[in-house]
């Protein structure tokens, strides 16, 4: 194995990236984003602690709200390992050091030199609500009734709250209007936030999530939406034997491993965007990437629209003739 014979004497030549990194086993880069986490310090439910990129001190910091502790990497380490900070420098120096020597020459890095920091807001919380008449109203609009909504854990909310740290300050904003839903998964985790009423920020991503793949029953035959919205109009078209699910977001595709579990798993697999240069680009792409075809759905902009313009009908007709030839 390939040895490093750099040496390090100073702790300024130790990437605060990697303390972090490597000290709270966290799973992601960092990149100069701030991360909230559950205290390592006290036992709680609700993350309280903070790991920013400060801008100021040109380091990645922590900020512990439940326990009140913060600081750089070594006071974290200190703090850790309830050693003096003298003690946490030199043990971060020989940590990295050894991590250096078992093979790791990519960790030799510039420090935390071209890192900005990145505080931008994250979904801390949020409150159900039961749902209303309006929320009846907008929702069968595109087809889509309450069995439907319950089925993909779609809920009405009455409020949410984003969080962001920058330097030691942690800032909360609460927001709280009508006509928001969560989409949650099986387990409960809220995975976005829909705000249809809004023309910047109509969704929140909080985690990574396939929308509807919770709710496949490996039929046939699969349709590839464009959003949770378009599934649930699909799905109120009453199709037998045909899935459908939705990428993450609108500008991402689905992962290629979780891709190609479905083209084993499914006879047919048919894209179905919106009808608009970003939508038929997609479907290209995904064309060009895995040999899927497309269905070209040219009524409204995307497929829940159309079902509001023409009636579900009308849209199911369209779509059974160009399932029928197999497009």
């Amino acid at each position: 194995m390939l040895k490093s014979k750099k040496v390090i004497f100073f702790i300024e030549d130790v990437p605060s990236t990697w303390v972090f990194e490597h000290y709270l086993n966290l799973t992601e880069k960092l990149t100069g984003q701030g991360i909230k986490m559950r205290s390592i310090f006290k036992q709680e439910r609700t993350p309280s602690m903070c790991i920013y990129y400060s801008n100021e001190d040109k380091q990645y910091k922590f900020k512990d709200f439940s326990s009140g502790k913060s600081g750089n990497g070594p006071a974290l380490v200190s703090e850790m390992y309830s050693i003096t900070y003298g003690q946490a420098i030199h043990k971060i120096i020989n940590d990295y050091t050894t991590y250096l020597e078992d093979g790791h020459i990519e960790s030799i890095s510039l420090g935390d030199e071209g890192i900005v920091s990145k505080p931008r807001y994250k979904v801390t919380s949020a409150t159900t609500r039961p749902w209303n008449t309006a929320d009846a109203n907008f929702w069968v609009q595109f087809g889509i009734n309450s069995k439907l909504l319950d089925a993909h854990n779609i809920k009405p909310l009455q409020r949410y709250t984003m969080t962001r740290v920058i330097n030691d300050a942690e800032e909360v904003i609460t927001i709280e209007r009508h006509g928001i839903y969560g989409y949650y998964d099986n387990e409960g985790n809220l995975c976005k936030i829909y705000q249809p009423g809004q023309t910047s920020k109509k969704f929140i991503k909080v985690k990574d999530y396939i929308q509807a793949s919770d709710q496949l029953t490996g039929s046939n035959c699969l349709i590839i939406c464009s959003s949770l919205k378009d599934v649930l109009s699909f799905k109120a078209m009453k199709f037998k034997g045909i899935d459908a699910i939705a990428p993450d977001s609108e500008n991402s595709m689905i992962p290629k491993e979780y891709m190609h579990d479905l083209m084993k798993r499914y006879k047919k697999v048919y894209t179905l965007f919106d009808d608009d240069v970003a939508g038929i680009k997609a479907m290209h792409k995904y064309k060009e990437m895995y040999g899927i075809p497309y269905l070209h759905l040219q009524m409204s902009k995307d497929l829940s629209d159309s079902v509001r313009d023409y009636g579900i009908s009308s849209v199911q007709v369209v779509l059974y003739h160009m399932l029928s030839k197999g497009v």
